[in-house]
């Protein structure tokens, strides 16, 4: 009866340790069988999902190409209308508004037309610019005539050479110029004194400057002669050259 008892004892208290090994077992199973049903459950969710994606993705590209396809279709249904069109405006223009071989030779005659008038205004420019320049020669040679006639006093003479003609410089001609025209008149040096008139106002010509107000001109230094009297014989043609010298040459003179 002991060992009974004892036996029954020992299996009372593994008992408890079993049934908690038995816990253990059917946790972990049912853990696993949990777990593993889950993955089914996601892995048929995430095929589920992707499946319905790709048809939901696939059906808005098919639309997508489809409107691409037709704006291409219509693109190039505008470009083949618009050749069409181009063709049959070029020709309706050709044949009934104007004709482009008249308007080309219209062109080329507009194109000559313009090479002849540029060579007409390069010659007309040309023979402005020979025009000016012989006027301007003419002025030249008129200012020289005129101031060889006023110089005509500082001609040379048998005993004393002019003022052009000194031996000490080069003979530019001027000599033989004065020599060649006729000294000015009294009527034609009085005209020269006279006043010259512009735009309206009097303007006194460089020999009849009006003197200067309140200013006090000293009297020159040395053995010089008034420069009116010197002016007078300056410009008197019946005086030889030797007179005029402004300076005098010997003190009781």
């Amino acid at each position: 009866m002991e060992d009974l008892f004892k036996l029954q004892q020992e299996a009372d208290e593994q008992r408890i340790a079993e049934y908690n090994a038995a816990l253990k077992i059917q946790a972990w199973f049912r853990g696993n069988r949990i777990r593993k049903y889950m993955r089914f459950l996601h892995d048929t969710a995430a095929k589920i999902q992707s499946t319905f994606r790709m048809f939901t993705t696939r059906k808005r590209y098919y639309v997508k190409v489809k409107e691409a396809l037709v704006q291409r279709k219509e693109a190039e249904a505008h470009k083949a209308a618009a050749k069409i069109q181009k063709i049959w405006r070029g020709y309706y223009t050709r044949k009934y508004i104007h004709n482009y071989y008249a308007r080309r030779n219209y062109l080329l005659a507009v194109e000559e037309r313009n090479i002849e008038i540029r060579e007409q205004l390069a010659r007309f420019a040309q023979n402005q610019k020979e025009i000016k320049e012989r006027e301007e020669r003419m002025k030249f040679e008129e200012e020289k005539i005129l101031l060889a006639r006023k110089h005509h006093y500082m001609m040379s003479t048998y005993q004393q050479n002019g003022v052009f003609a000194s031996p000490w410089f080069p003979n530019t001609g001027f000599e033989d110029l004065i020599s060649q025209v006729p000294p000015l008149s009294k009527e034609e040096r009085k005209n020269l004194m006279k006043p010259v008139k512009s735009e309206g106002l009097e303007k006194n010509s460089p020999r009849e400057l009006p003197p200067l107000k309140n200013v006090i001109q000293p009297k020159q230094q040395g053995p010089f002669r008034d420069p009116t009297i010197c002016c007078v014989l300056a410009y008197n043609p019946t005086i030889t050259p030797v007179i005029m010298l402004p300076v005098i040459t010997h003190q009781y003179t």
